[in-house]
């Protein structure tokens, strides 16, 4: 496998396209320096991938198309394609041929192709990857990168060694998947925080649902009264439109009457009016008569004084033409005459031109013979004048090939000079910069701590503020609780207030005793309002007390026979009364008992007003309340004389009655209402009083969380950092500036070295010039003396040429001066022709005008004698309708008199009729309203009920209590007011939510297992990659000490060392040379030459172990003096039987031993062009060692 063939177009100084074909071997490329030599190599680089503005050489990747000379205009683009034999199959492609280009445009756009098929720059580096023929890989060296290998540089030098072992596509890897690992674990915080976010969002959510079932049964109830009250509306309203339709009627009917009599008297009006139309017709008509008389009288009169000022205007024009007709005749006469003139004139000039003519001719005659005269010997002066000007063109080509050695010696000791002064300047810097960085050194430390204690700072604000954060969310989630719990405690108390208002539970009787009170004066209630208990033993003391629990209170029996008498007068049924001052006294019942599942004693477990003693004690006993129906048979055994009630309210005597079964929600309820809901009331205070501390410690936290500012503490540590990184970029430029003030010490050694050697070129060819340009100086004198010989010769001959030509000129101008004069006469002999025939034509026209202006003129007399016969007839008509326009007028001013007394009859009445059209319009607008309202009372229970509005009968009306509705209405909008905000979707969104936490949740697994799974990918990669590492360097530290040796002497030594280090694909690769009689502490104490071969020496030892196609080495050889040099080509021998080697050199012996050779030249300036020679091997050898 090899580089068969590269093409270039517009890279660099390469504007021509440059085909350079790569043959097996060694190809080596020559030139002298500015020529373009390395721009071949900045080609090769590009075309395999070379992204690197600074290895190209360039600012910007636009640079490397060509940009002109003073000759060339810029080009637009860049193009280079290399083309590689793949015979052995090391790309993986299945062509025998790869052909890869690349192209760039001004534009800043770029093209990659392989085999002329588009393609990615990703896809070339792929391709070369571990193959050793990358852009970065060791194929392609220069001396600054020999240089660079072996100094303190240890990224470079393990680049070398990663590629030979083919782990940078592991590293490649590598790098993708921590890349990938560190975004696993960023979307896992994520996500974390995400879940978080969404459970504190669920749990919200939960609550706000729970208040959102409370609101719909609230809205279900205010419903139904909306519906009712609405309903009772629409009634009413149909009550209020039948009076009003039947005044509507009555009104409209005396309206009809009212148009019947108008409309009589109308029609009668229009007939007066119809005979005041014929009357104003009458008069119109005549009118317009009398104006048409009045029109034609003045048209008339203006017809007459028109004429009568044309026929003066025709008669004046007459006695004007007359005289101009006059002037035309005299000038007539002038013209003839002077055309007589002008014939006599042409005559004679027309003679004198003839003899001036032959004079002219004879004398361009003689002025030709002298011309051919003077054309011959200025044919022999030039011929002279050339031959002068070689000879000085030669003289000053050598003259300034002198100078130029002169101006160069003189440029070589300024350059001599500036470097003596760099080298001082940079020891200078060198030594102040090492100064410099010893402090720097002592106050990174200092920095570094500082940026710690910044960074703990806000480490510790940022928790701190998330821990009020916590405590700011867990306070407000409490603040919704406590809201829960009085929302519900609230509505708790609304439906006991219910159950008291509604006196739900008891029979019709009681409740009637219990609203209409007139028949007691005592206010005692029933027996279930006199006793209160725990919430868990309502139910148990409740079915102690059965129906005793509706018994009504009184004192006396007076009052119980009052009760009983108002209810056989309502009718209302049947009740009990228990008369407290009839109940006999209490007497103690109970005894000690004790056991698992025993409660208590009935009595013992209730509450009530002492005065309530004896009743309860009577009510209760012997009654023993226990947990369940197990415990309550096992003490019926034991004591049979008991009641046993159980928690659920399951009744047990000692008769073997069992009473019981399942219980509604409500069951309990009748007992103790009033106490609950004073001991509810208690508990929404408590829990209010909670809420305002709870809201008092929100309002401490919120003011702690934004008193927090975490921007300053963060742009504190961002300024530490960024003062820690700016001090890290001075000592990195001081750094850069030490190695660069070094590489100019070592730079400038060279130089000088270099240009001594160029003295010394110069001083032999100045040696050569001097006696050529004395040689040249003679023959110049000879052939100026030559020159100016023919030049006196020539200058008479010019002097005879320019009085011919003055002669012949002279007479050619008198022959061009008589025929204009000649056609001067001409041209006037035409004007006065012209001018004449104009006159004539002038005078006829004015002839026959004369005749038409007085023909017109008397034509008019007769017209104006007509017009004024006719202007008399006219004025006599006038006076005639005058008379009878005035008749006409008076009979219309009779009939409007009579108009006038029908409308104002009219008039009355339409007052009139204007009153009943109000009282109309004013009872159909209320109608209107009426039934707008009833339209929009339908449309709203369409809208937001969805039914039809009907209308109901009185005594179904009656019922109805309109403002009971109202004020339930009321209180239905208070307590949904009192819910705050619902969220009517809160369901939905909760399942939404809940699912969303469930899928998060689901991630936050799979984002886990991920990260598991990235873990053991780099850790795999890891290893494979450090076995590679580990056998290619051992393979390359072999061959290194082998190749080393055979460089120099057997006796020298050689070594490569890895350092030790956690990651050994990132250790540091030391290399030990110790030539013979040297021990140097490090490599760069070595010289040059020592250094180059150690370079070469490491080079093809990573060859030996992963051979490269090819190696490009541009100047490597250039520290080497001759005795390295056939070392250095001995190796290149060895190694080019497998390896193409393109050498870029200034060196002859490399010259010598290459196969090919190439050189690149430089005739236009800044285009590049590439020669090819074709050389003897045995002179080319000869020459190389002479």
């Amino acid at each position: 496998m090899y580089l068969s063939k590269l093409e270039i177009l517009g890279f660099k100084s390469f504007a021509n396209k440059t085909n350079l074909v790569l043959n097996d071997g060694i190809t080596a490329i020559v030139g002298p320096n500015g020529c373009g030599k390395t721009n071949i190599v900045d080609a090769l680089r590009w075309a395999l991938g070379e992204q690197r503005y600074s290895t190209l050489r360039s600012d910007k990747m636009e640079d490397v198309i060509f940009n002109g000379t003073k000759m060339r205009k810029p080009i637009g683009l860049a193009e280079v394609s290399l083309t590689i034999e793949n015979n052995k199959g090391i790309l993986p492609l299945d062509y025998n041929e790869v052909t890869i280009t690349r192209r760039v445009f001004r534009s800043g756009e770029s093209e990659y192709m392989m085999n002329r098929t588009t393609c990615r720059l990703k896809d070339i580096l792929h391709l070369f990857m571990d193959t050793g023929m990358g852009a970065n890989a060791y194929s392609v060296i220069e001396l600054k990168m020999v240089e660079t290998i072996l100094s303190d540089k240890v990224e470079e030098r393990r680049r070398l060694f990663e590629e030979a072992a083919g782990v940078t596509r592991y590293k490649a890897r590598r790098k993708e998947a921590l890349r990938k690992l560190s975004d696993v674990e960023s979307d896992l915080l994520r996500v974390d925080d995400i879940i978080a976010e969404v459970s504190k969002s669920v749990n919200s959510l939960n609550r706000q649902a729970k208040k959102a079932e409370r609101y719909n049964e609230y809205m279900d109830r205010l419903r139904v009264l909306e519906v009712d009250v609405l309903q009772r509306d629409y009634d009413n309203l149909f009550r209020r439109l039948e009076p009003l339709e039947s005044r509507l009627a009555e009104t409209i009917e005396k309206r009809e009457s009212m148009n019947s009599r108008m409309e009589e008297e109308e029609t009668l009006l229009s007939a007066y009016r119809n005979e005041e139309n014929e009357i104003e017709q009458r008069l119109d008509a005549r009118r317009e008569e009398y104006s048409g008389l009045v029109s034609r009288i003045s048209e008339t009169r203006q017809n007459l004084l028109v004429n009568e000022e044309r026929e003066r205007s025709l008669l004046q024009r007459a006695e004007r033409l007359k005289k101009d007709k006059e002037g035309y005749e005299i000038r007539i006469s002038e013209i003839e005459q002077g055309k007589k003139d002008l014939t006599v004139r042409l005559e004679g000039n027309s003679q004198e031109l003839g003899l001036l003519e032959q004079q002219s001719e004879s004398r361009r005659s003689a002025h030709r013979d002298i011309e051919e005269q003077v054309s011959q010997k200025k044919l022999q002066a030039e011929t002279r004048q050339q031959r002068r000007m070689e000879l000085m063109q030669q003289g000053a080509l050598l003259q300034n090939e002198l100078e130029k050695l002169n101006a160069r010696r003189e440029t070589i000791d300024s350059v001599l000079q500036r470097l003596s002064d760099e080298d001082l300047d940079a020891s200078e810097h060198l030594e102040t910069l090492r100064a410099q960085m010893a402090e720097e050194d002592a106050g990174q430390a200092t920095l570094s701590e500082t940026v710690l204690e910044a960074e703990r700072e806000f480490q510790a604000m940022e928790e701190r503020k998330q821990s009020l954060r916590n405590e700011i969310d867990l306070l407000q989630n409490r603040a919704f609780e406590i809201q829960g719990m009085i929302g519900e405690k609230m509505t708790r108390i609304d439906f006991i207030n219910g159950l008291v208002d509604r006196l739900e539970g008891y029979n019709e009787s009681v409740q009637h005793l219990l609203r209409n009170r007139d028949w007691s004066t005592s206010r005692y209630g029933t027996i279930a309002d006199a006793v209160n208990t725990r919430d868990n033993l309502r139910v148990s003391v409740e079915a102690v007390l059965g129906e005793a629990a509706h018994y009504l209170l009184v004192n006396d029996v007076s009052e119980a026979i009052s009760g009983l008498q108002n209810l056989k007068e309502h009718r209302k049924g049947k009740a009990t009364f228990a008369v407290l001052s009839r109940i006999p006294e209490a007497t103690s019942s109970t005894f000690p008992i004790a056991g698992d599942g025993i409660l208590g004693w009935a009595i013992d477990l209730v509450q009530y007003d002492t005065q309530y003693h004896n009743l309860f004690s009577m009510l209760m006993r012997q009654v023993l309340i226990v947990r369940d129906a197990e415990v309550a048979h096992s003490c019926i055994r034991e004591y049979p004389d008991l009641r046993c009630v159980t928690q659920t309210g399951d009744m047990f005597d000692s008769n073997g009655l069992v009473r019981g079964g399942s219980h509604g929600q409500e069951e309990g309820s009748m007992i103790g209402k009033k106490d609950q809901i004073a001991t509810l009331s208690r508990e929404v205070e408590k829990l209010k009083a909670q809420l305002v501390e709870n809201q008092e410690r929100l309002e401490d936290k919120n003011l702690d969380y934004s008193g927090i500012d975490l921007k300053s503490y963060a742009e504190k540590m961002k300024q530490t950092q960024q003062d820690l990184s700016a001090h890290e970029r001075r000592v990195a430029q001081m750094m850069f500036e030490i190695e660069k003030f070094e590489r100019i010490l070592q730079k400038n050694g060279e130089e000088r070295e270099r240009l001594a050697d160029e003295n010394q070129e110069m001083d032999a060819r100045q040696a050569d010039l001097e006696p050529q340009i004395e040689e040249l100086r003679v023959q110049q004198s000879s052939v100026e003396d030559d020159v100016r010989r023919e030049n006196s010769l020539l200058t008479e001959l010019e002097s005879a040429y320019n009085r011919s030509n003055e002669e012949a000129n002279t007479a050619n101008l008198a022959v061009v001066e008589k025929r204009g004069e000649i056609q001067n006469l001409r041209n006037e002999f035409e004007r006065l022709s012209s001018s004449l025939h104009e006159t004539e034509q002038a005078l006829e026209n004015a002839a026959r005008e004369i005749v038409q202006s007085e023909e017109a003129a008397a034509g008019l007399v007769d017209q104006i004698a007509d017009l004024g016969r006719n202007l008399e007839e006219l004025e006599r008509e006038q006076s005639t309708g005058k008379e009878g326009l005035s008749a006409i007028e008076q009979e219309l001013e009779a009939k409007r008199t009579e108009l006038r007394g029908i409308e104002e009859t009219l008039h009355e009445e339409r007052q009139q009729q204007n009153q009943n059209i109000n009282l109309v319009h004013e009872i159909e607008l209320k109608v209107s309203e009426i039934k707008q309202r009833i339209s929009s009372l339908e449309e709203h229970a369409r809208d937001e009920f969805e039914m039809e509005l009907k209308r109901v009968s009185s005594e179904e009306d009656d019922v109805f209590d309109l403002a009971q509705a109202k004020e339930e209405i009321n209180d239905l909008r208070q307590k949904i007011r009192g819910l705050g905000p619902v969220n009517p979707l809160a369901f939905e969104e909760w399942k939404e939510e809940k699912d969303r936490l469930d899928l998060l949740t689901t991630q936050r697994d799979d984002l886990i297992q991920s990260e598991q799974t990235l873990r053991d990918t780099i850790r795999e990669i890891n290893e494979t990659a450090k076995q590679k590492f580990f056998e290619t360097f051992g393979l390359v530290r072999e061959n290194f000490i082998k190749i080393f040796k055979s460089l120099f002497d057997e006796g020298d030594e050689a070594d490569l060392i890895l350092q030790e280090h956690d990651d050994p694909l990132e250790a540091k690769i030391d290399i030990i040379a110790k030539p013979r009689g040297k021990r140097p502490h490090s490599i760069d104490m070595l010289s040059g030459g020592e250094k180059t071969l150690t370079a070469i020496a490491l080079l093809f030892a990573i060859y030996l172990v992963k051979p490269s196609p090819f190696c490009i080495l541009d100047e490597v050889d250039a520290p080497l003096d001759d005795a390295n040099i056939d070392r250095y080509i001995k190796i290149l021998r060895d190694f080019s039987k497998n390896t193409q080697f393109i050498v870029v050199t200034h060196n002859k012996r490399t010259m010598a031993a290459a196969d090919t050779l190439y050189g690149v030249t430089m005739e236009e300036e800044g285009v590049s062009k590439l020669v090819a020679v074709d050389f003897n091997k045995d002179a080319v050898a000869k020459y190389a060692h002479a």
